[in-house]
């Protein structure tokens, strides 16, 4: 792969083949993701839509996949006077075309990104760092996400 790739988390669909969400710097930065069936060795490649940083992802128990990611689109829309140019976004990710749409973007701008996600009790926690309310700190956000159409 090309691109610089660094970034990655992997997980696993229930049939045993393994995802992987990249990060990439150069070549168009955009993210890829791959998966290949055990041994692991053969992997399928697609570009994303989305540039992405402290790229994560899991499935749901209603199948679908929900990543969350440093966003560098929407930021001047959301917080233009706070310096970095990126957000913190909750995706739908579709997996056969490697494509995020967007769900919501949480409080965030300047320096953010790394969430970690866990679904419990019909919620979506995510945990991430931010800088808009000026000093570097540690948030919770709880998100319901609609019911799978």
């Amino acid at each position: 792969m090309t691109g610089r790739p660094n970034e990655t988390t992997l997980r696993f669909k229930p049939n045993g083949d393994m995802v992987a969400m990249v990060r990439r710097e150069v070549d168009g930065a955009m993210g890829r993701i791959g998966v290949a069936p055990a041994p692991y060795t053969q992997w399928t490649w697609r570009e994303g839509n989305h540039r992405v940083g402290g790229p994560n992802f899991i499935a749901l128990p209603d199948g679908r996949w929900i990543a969350g990611t440093r966003d560098y689109t929407n930021y001047t829309k959301i917080k233009p006077d706070v310096p970095g140019g990126a957000t913190t976004m909750i995706a739908a990710l579709d997996l056969n075309d490697a494509k995020l749409s967007p769900l919501v973007t949480l409080p965030s701008a300047g320096d953010t990104s790394y969430p970690g996600l866990v679904w419990f009790e019909g919620l979506l926690w995510v945990s991430y760092y931010s800088s808009h309310e000026g000093k570097t700190s540690i948030y919770l956000a709880k998100v319901q996400l609609d019911p799978a159409k």
